[in-house]
């Protein structure tokens, strides 16, 4: 079974995704902004948020920086929180995840997922799609619902996501090109990619036989 994470980083890059999915990934600011934003969520502190990630193998810097950035938006308390941190998974689907927060909004129960910086307008195409997989989830877990809500940490912005059959099937053609990539095959890098703050920037570019040395019998190419 798939990771949600592992559709938006095949989103992000499809050879980011393979890196992923078979040597993980370093704990990095998006993970330091969630511990923040659902410490305070929660009724803690920030030094509450900065256990959690520390005690998660965070770097105190990455934190630092993330803190730096977080701006908490006062009027989301209109999306009363119902739970955090939900682990939900679908045979049917194929693929699992861990949302972030359950709220309720017009007596209704929502998903939201965190991200960091916002788009002028509307939201970006992979918390879209990361909004429709966990729609999906809910509704096989007897929860239905076909909107869900993005916050964007570093800008204070909430956007409300509306899912249709369109990003249902996405979320489908996505778990297809992803399991592929499970089975071992190696896609091609994404066009217009900033690979420069990648970690997988150097073994990307290397040969095959670079791949080999680097990892060694750890996957199949």
């Amino acid at each position: 079974m798939i990771n949600v994470s592992d559709l938006t980083s095949y989103l992000t890059c499809p050879r980011l995704c393979y890196f992923r999915m078979r040597f993980g990934t370093k704990l990095n600011e998006m993970n330091a902004v969630r511990e923040i934003y659902l410490s305070l969520r929660k009724g803690y502190d920030l030094e509450w948020a900065e256990n959690r990630f520390l005690e998660l193998g965070g770097d105190e810097e990455v934190f630092d920086k993330a803190k730096g950035n977080f701006k908490f938006l006062k009027e989301i308390e209109i999306l009363k929180p119902v739970d955090w941190e939900i682990k939900l998974e679908s045979e049917r689907y194929r693929f699992r995840g861990i949302l972030d927060e359950l709220v309720e909004f017009q007596s209704k129960p929502h998903p939201l997922v965190l991200s960091l910086k916002s788009p002028k307008k509307d939201v970006k195409f992979k918390d879209r799609i990361k909004i429709s997989a966990f729609c999906m989830l809910l509704k096989e877990n007897g929860v239905e619902c076909n909107r869900g809500f993005v916050y964007y940490c570093y800008d204070g912005v909430v956007r409300r996501v509306d899912v249709g059959r369109k990003e249902r099937y996405y979320v489908l053609k996505l778990v297809e090109k992803v399991e592929r990539i499970k089975k071992g095959f190696m896609p091609e890098k994404g066009k217009n990619v900033r690979c420069e703050f990648c970690e997988y920037r150097d073994v990307c570019q290397s040969k095959p036989s670079t791949f080999q040395e680097k990892f060694g019998k750890r996957f199949m190419l």
